[in-house]
Formats: C-alpha cells, structure tokens, sequence
C-alpha cells in the first residue's frame, strides 16, 4: 500500500466551505500520520487550490 492510499479526501466544496469561514490570524495546524499526531501554529496560511484540496503553510525556523 502506498503512502498516498492512506490519505483521507475532502471534497472540493467542502474544502471551499472550510476556506470561507477562514477568518483567523492566528492557525492551529494539526496532522496525523499512522499513530504519529503533531501540530503547531501559524500565521502564514492560505488556499492554494480547492482541487485538489490544498493549503499554503510558512513556517519559520530556526
């Protein structure tokens, strides 16, 4: 099984609605691969493409 086969999708209106209701300064990113969960925040955050679903995160560091 590759990687990619694990990933869940989201639909491109979902994605869309999601993004609309994107009005925050301040982002908690969240991911869980397998059993490895991680997060951090970010201010840097914004749509790349609803289809695919795609998101643009800068972080900084040092």
């Amino acid at each position: 099984m590759k990687d990619t086969d694990k990933l869940k999708g989201i639909s491109e209106e979902s994605f869309k609605q999601g993004m609309r209701q994107f009005a925050s300064a301040v982002n908690v990113i969240t991911v869980k691969y397998g059993d490895v969960q991680d997060g951090l925040t970010a201010t840097a955050v914004c749509s790349v493409s609803a289809l695919p679903p795609q998101l643009l995160i800068c972080v900084h560091q040092e």
